[in-house]
């Protein structure tokens, strides 16, 4: 039986992300995590990158170091998933082309990322013993009005 629920699509994703390193660097790998972060962070059609980022912080806590690769992961799928990228071709006489090199350069980085914050997130559940992340909009305090 296939796990199920978001921490069983979160799993199903890391087990394609570690079990297929033959797909192409830092593209198909990409998806996978990208599904895995979706399926634990994610709930509705908008404010998506701006919902990954700000529970990220509330599970692993405030982000100090690459701030912008975090804040931007979102992003980057979503410029990859709808053309946005240009991609190289998987071999071409242009491989050695210092603009392809960044993209995928770019790709990998995103990659290795979006990776490491999924499985902090799943260590992170583990540690707490929890099998989903249910989020909660609270005011910390309600101002008093003055009459």
């Amino acid at each position: 039986m296939a796990p199920q629920g978001a921490v069983g699509r979160a799993v199903s994703a890391v087990s394609h992300i570690l079990f297929d390193r033959d797909a192409s660097i830092g593209v198909v790998q990409l998806m996978w995590v990208m599904i895995g972060l979706e399926a634990l962070y994610m709930h509705g059609k908008e404010g998506l990158a701006q919902q990954l980022y700000e529970k990220g912080q509330v599970v692993l806590g405030a982000i100090r170091e690459h701030n912008k690769t975090f804040r931007n992961l979102y992003s980057y799928r979503s410029r990859f998933v709808h053309g946005g990228i240009d991609i190289p071709l998987s071999y071409s006489p242009y491989d050695a082309v210092l603009r392809y090199e960044q993209v995928r350069d770019e790709a990998y980085a995103t990659e290795i990322a979006a990776t490491a914050f999924l499985l902090a997130t799943l260590q992170k559940m583990i540690q707490m013993g929890v099998h989903n992340l249910d989020f909660d909009w609270k005011l910390r305090e309600i101002p008093q009005v003055s009459k």
